[in-house]
């Protein structure tokens, strides 16, 4: 009987190259003025489109629109979106990263509830499409 061996460990080893060598090599592909502007012009944006919002919300209380339509539910979770979406953003201005678990959570939320209401929205515009049809 033939006893096959394994190819040693060591030179193995030797081949890679390990994560705290290539470390010092990574750059970021947005230089930090890059990242900066962008910012910026994403909070400037969803600035405004709260403001838009919100405006159009009063709108509908002011001329005494139906409050409870779907036009009221879609611009609420529009509402909802933007202020999550600059919260977001303005906290890439933050020095310190959250180090808390309590900080963790509520980025995942910052992070994770706009997806959630984008389907929520969907949802409802499915729902009037077929009540319209």
């Amino acid at each position: 009987m033939a006893i096959t061996t394994m190819p040693e460990v060591g030179l193995l080893n030797a081949t890679t190259t390990t994560a705290a060598s290539n470390a010092s090599t990574l750059h970021p592909s947005l230089s930090y003025a890059t990242h900066l502007a962008l910012t910026i012009v994403y909070i400037c944006i969803y600035g405004a489109l709260f403001l838009f919002v919100y405006c159009q919300l009063w709108m509908i209380l002011y001329y005494r629109h139906r409050r409870w339509s779907y036009q009221t539910v879609f611009l609420f979770l529009c509402l909802i979106w933007a202020a999550f979406r600059v919260v977001l953003f303005s906290n890439f201005f933050q020095r310190e990263p959250w180090n808390t678990p309590l900080a963790h959570w509520m980025s995942w939320i910052l992070e994770s509830c706009p997806v959630l209401l984008q389907f929520t929205t969907l949802v409802l515009l499915v729902a009037f499409f077929s009540q319209v049809s």
